[in-house]
C-alpha cells in the first residue's frame, strides 16, 4: 500500500485555482464558488485526506491566495463557527 502525499497550504491554494478558478475563467465566467467539504473530498483522491476544515479555510481565505491569483471574495456562506464542511466561498475576478 502506497502512502499518498501530504498537501500543504500552498498545495491547497494551487488545487483550488487549478480545479475551480482556472476552468471557470477559461469558460468565460467572472466568478466561481468552492465548498470546503467538496474541496476536501477532491483533494483526498490524490493526497492524504485533510483532517479539519480550518486548513482548507485558512489556505483559500488568505490574502496570499487572493493576491496570487487576482481574486476577491464576493461572499462567504458559513455557519457561526466558520469552520465547517459547509463553508462556501464565492470568488470573483
Amino acid at each position: 500500500m502506497t502512502t499518498r502525499p501530504f498537501i500543504t497550504a500552498e498545495g491547497i491554494r494551487k488545487f483550488v485555482y487549478e480545479n475551480y478558478i482556472k476552468p471557470a475563467k477559461k469558460s468565460g465566467k467572472r466568478s466561481v464558488s468552492a465548498r470546503v467539504g467538496d474541496v476536501a473530498k477532491e483533494i483526498a483522491v490524490d493526497h492524504e485526506p485533510v483532517t479539519g476544515m480550518p486548513r482548507i479555510i485558512q489556505a483559500i481565505d488568505s490574502n496570499l491566495f487572493r493576491e496570487q491569483y487576482g481574486l476577491t471574495v464576493k461572499k462567504v456562506n458559513a455557519p457561526k463557527s466558520g469552520q465547517s464542511t459547509t463553508v462556501v466561498f464565492l470568488f470573483q475576478w
